[in-house]
């Protein structure tokens, strides 16, 4: 963690569909809670900029959030090695490829339980599963998963490795072919 801070990243499209404005509320409930936390919350994608800016400067987080909008592929790695946890409280998700991506980076996830996400996570071992929409709760598992970075972070590498190497993925795409094919 750097400088004793939580750092934080939201990697996605910026909107309601995505959570990020129940994102950004749970912040300033932590906040609010608890004015000796150090955290810093990074907003990296397209969508409603202005909207999600202007909602920040409304509820005073100026100096808690800062929206960066769409990023490349090697600033996307940057900010995955320099965050401590990505939030993706969606409240609906397909595969959702950032999460692996994160945890391929050693970095615990926090995501909603609506959408596929939530089940690439293992609840308590490798990230949080939030109930979507509700904002006390993400901002519970974002207090809570700091004292857990490190072996959350170790867990979900662990899973990526395992589970979703090329390798892997290569042999059952090549396995459903040969199925297809067989039975085609």
């Amino acid at each position: 963690k750097e400088n004793d801070r939580l750092n934080i990243l939201f990697l996605g499209y910026v909107g309601d569909r995505k959570g990020t404005y129940d994102l950004i509320r749970a912040i300033k409930k932590i906040v609010v809670s608890n004015k000796k936390i150090n955290l810093y919350l990074r907003i990296a994608g397209n969508g409603e900029l202005e909207k999600c800016q202007k909602l920040i400067d409304d509820i005073n987080l100026t100096d808690y959030i800062d929206i960066l909008g769409w990023v490349d592929k090697n600033e996307k790695q940057r900010l995955l090695l320099e965050s401590d946890v990505l939030v993706l409280p969606s409240h609906f998700e397909s595969f959702g490829i950032v999460v692996l991506e994160a945890m391929s980076f050693k970095v615990p996830v926090i995501c909603g339980n609506e959408g596929f996400t939530k089940e690439l996570i293992s609840d308590g071992k490798d990230g949080f599963i939030a109930e979507t929409g509700n904002i006390l709760d993400i901002a519970n598992k974002i207090q809570k998963i700091e004292n857990y970075l490190c072996v959350m972070g170790e867990n979900g590498y662990s899973k990526v490795k395992k589970y979703y190497s090329r390798e892997r993925i290569e042999k059952k795409l090549r396995n459903i072919y040969i199925e297809v094919i067989k039975n085609g």
